[in-house]
């Protein structure tokens, strides 16, 4: 696994992993109704992929990826559920997370 970007380190690794686990695969019962994805990147953005809790989601590219993160708005359009963060995230960063989802 590739490491993970600096900031990433220093102010929201805790939090990411936390809730979709250290490689991002997800499976964390966040609430007795709600269990976070798998958020790898080939997941993210393929239509096959059993993105969990949300089979058959609509395909994210890398701007709907920013807007899940920092808006908490789904590929579809729908709000994601209250216990996704919407976190305050400089572009620079978010093409490193990006980048690092991609390794995931």
């Amino acid at each position: 696994m590739a490491s993970l970007p600096p900031f990433l380190k220093v102010s929201h690794v805790k939090s990411c992993v936390h809730c979709h686990g250290p490689k991002g695969k997800g499976g964390i019962w966040m609430t007795n109704e709600v269990k976070s994805p798998d958020i790898s990147y080939k997941n993210l953005t393929s239509d096959e992929a059993p993105y969990t809790g949300h089979k058959g989601h609509k395909a994210y590219n890398d701007e709907m990826i920013i807007r899940a993160v920092k808006q908490g708005i789904a590929s579809d359009g729908r709000v994601l559920d209250s216990s996704m963060p919407r976190w305050s995230i400089e572009n620079d960063d978010m093409k490193d997370l990006i980048e690092f989802l991609k390794t995931l």
